[in-house]
């Protein structure tokens, strides 16, 4: 089975690993040039994600990980504030989990390096459709289409495989204002 991911975000990577480790053919296309283009900060893996990448990733990158990580016990916990700056509560005290942070792009590079070869970035996906088979494939800006065997689409909030599964209507909607921390996007 060849299986196509599109989105090289944790998620697709993740998935990605865990496939060619058990013998799928998978590739993965993601838009970013370069695996350290990524956003954010640090992102908290507790004991069950833990559990799950490592099922994912050879335990030699599960090591690596450990590594770059620190224990969840060794900093406060979190504050949530709003737009007007009042403290809305803490977050749960994980002093006892067997979680940790990590640095989102570390993390994202060690999943790209387990995927090795499979992922090709610098490639933006312009649409997903079938071949003349019926078979899934998927199209590009500037490159030919490829046919796969089953499409995933990792892509985020504007999914384009979302999209033409949801017949080209949007999939993400904005969220009510009534949650405590204000606005914010759903999907």
């Amino acid at each position: 089975m060849r299986v196509v991911v599109v989105g090289g975000g944790i998620g697709g990577l993740a998935l990605a690993a865990g496939l060619r480790r058990r013998s799928f053919g998978v590739t993965v296309f993601d838009r970013d040039r370069e695996v350290r283009a990524t956003g954010g900060y640090h992102i908290t893996l507790d004991g069950r994600a833990r559990t799950a990448l490592a099922e994912l990733v050879a335990p030699e990158v599960m090591e690596r990980l450990l590594a770059s990580a620190s224990a969840l016990r060794l900093r406060d916990r979190d504050a949530f504030w709003d737009h007007r700056g009042r403290l809305l509560g803490h977050g749960p005290d994980l002093g006892q989990d067997a979680g940790i942070d990590v640095d989102r792009i570390t993390l994202r590079t060690l999943l790209a390096e387990a995927v090795g070869d499979d992922l090709h970035l610098g490639r933006t996906v312009s649409g997903v459709g079938h071949d003349g088979h019926g078979a899934p494939q998927v199209r590009f800006t500037d490159a030919p289409p490829v046919t796969a065997d089953l499409v995933v689409g990792a892509d985020g909030v504007h999914s384009l495989v979302a999209r033409h599964l949801a017949g080209a209507r949007p999939t993400a909607r904005q969220a009510s204002s009534g949650s405590p921390a204000g606005r914010g996007s759903a999907t």
